[in-house]
């Protein structure tokens, strides 16, 4: 995505695996991301922030288990509907 401020065209055709095995990978950049340290090294407790973030503030819900994720989201949006059975 050439437009994206991110782009690199020396990116362009790569694989997934050899990105991967670059210098350019991140390293936890999920954690990184949720416990806001993007630069300095993880500690573990970087990882209990971001855990906490994922239990207080994500729903998740499966594709395998349509339902129960349904029932799950209008549990937590209050959804309602009139004409249900």
């Amino acid at each position: 995505a050439d437009w994206e401020p991110t782009y690199d065209p020396d990116l362009a055709y790569i694989s997934i695996e050899m990105y991967a095995r670059s210098k350019r990978i991140e390293f936890n950049w999920m954690v990184r991301f949720l416990s806001n340290e993007l630069e300095r090294d993880l500690t573990p407790r970087h990882l209990e922030v971001a855990k906490e973030v994922m239990r207080t503030k994500c729903l998740v819900g499966l594709l395998s288990e349509k339902g129960e994720t349904f029932m799950r989201l209008e549990r937590y949006f209050g959804w309602t509907y009139p004409n249900r059975q």
